[in-house]
């Protein structure tokens, strides 16, 4: 550079004490935020540009794993406890991408639900996620009509399966009608309740009318929910006898605060199924019975 000509500074951002130490020796200066300094015969110009706005933090979001789609990946690790599953196996299993799936895992992780290890995701503490899941769970959230069918209720089932399998409707019973079938110990009053879906409403329509179901608004001996799960809610479901019914866990979400006789049957269910398939000991299933009796 040739001798006299001035030298301009210019880089992105300046700090205010960097601006303050150029100024005293009496160097020329500019940058990105609108900041100049100029010294020069007929030319003076000193401006201090905008001080960048700092912003808030970035939070990140938090996954409901109870919610419609990240249950999926509770329902199956469940249903494979105690055996791990690789995440790319639990996403496929659980049919949602490979990313939902990574992420539902990492808040899991972070309530201590599950453990990660190098051969897969195992449910560690099966207690503390169906007690958070029971108390988070409203089976009244359940859309639900109610129908007479002209058939005593011991024939109900085989009715059921015979017309809503020649329909192609997918079904199970729930609440007290499915834990009478499940373990055959609390006896189900009032009308048998089962979760039922179709691709298209008039074929379930057309089920009904082969049952000769007119729909009530009390007195019915059927209800039909339509559960805010989706086809989830029939995840893993047992067939008994030729009836379908929901999981252990899906009953129990269910039973657990139904009004009549739900605590009793949800204990029963603890104690004859869930017990076992989820290893639990004494103190496992007194933790879980505080919550069904709260």
């Amino acid at each position: 550079m040739e001798p006299g000509v001035p030298m301009l500074l210019v880089v992105p951002r300046l700090t205010k004490i960097a601006r303050q130490r150029l100024r005293e020796r009496r160097a020329h200066f500019a940058d990105l935020t609108g900041a100049i300094h100029l010294h020069l015969p007929g030319i003076r110009i000193d401006v201090d540009g905008a001080e960048p706005v700092a912003l808030p933090p970035r939070t990140k979001q938090t996954i409901n794993p109870f919610s419609k789609h990240a249950s999926k990946v509770l329902r199956r690790l469940f249903q494979v406890f105690p055996e791990p599953l690789r995440v790319s196996a639990l996403a496929q299993q659980a049919t949602i991408s490979l990313g939902w799936a990574s992420q539902v895992t990492e808040e899991l992780v972070s309530r201590a639900y599950v453990r990660v290890a190098p051969d897969g995701v195992t449910l560690q503490d099966p207690v503390s996620a169906l007690s958070d899941w029971m108390s988070a769970y409203d089976w009244r959230k359940n859309a639900r009509r109610s129908y007479v069918l002209p058939y005593e209720r011991d024939e109900l089932a085989t009715v059921l399966s015979s017309a809503f399998e020649q329909h192609g409707v997918q079904w199970a019973s729930t609440l007290l009608f499915g834990v009478n079938q499940r373990v055959g110990y609390v006896q189900p009053y009032g009308a048998a309740q089962v979760y039922a879906f179709a691709e298209r409403p008039d074929v379930l329509q057309l089920a009904l009318q082969d049952m000769h179901a007119e729909q009530v608004q009390e007195g019915s001996n059927l209800e039909l929910f339509e559960s805010y799960y989706g086809a989830a809610v029939l995840t893993d479901h047992h067939r008994i006898a030729g009836t379908p019914v929901v999981s252990d866990v899906q009953l129990l979400l269910d039973v657990a605060h139904y009004p009549l006789r739900g605590a009793e049957a949800a204990e029963i269910l603890v104690r004859r199924c869930l017990a076992t398939s989820l290893q639990l000991d004494r103190g496992d299933v007194t933790r879980l019975l505080e919550v069904i009796h709260s």
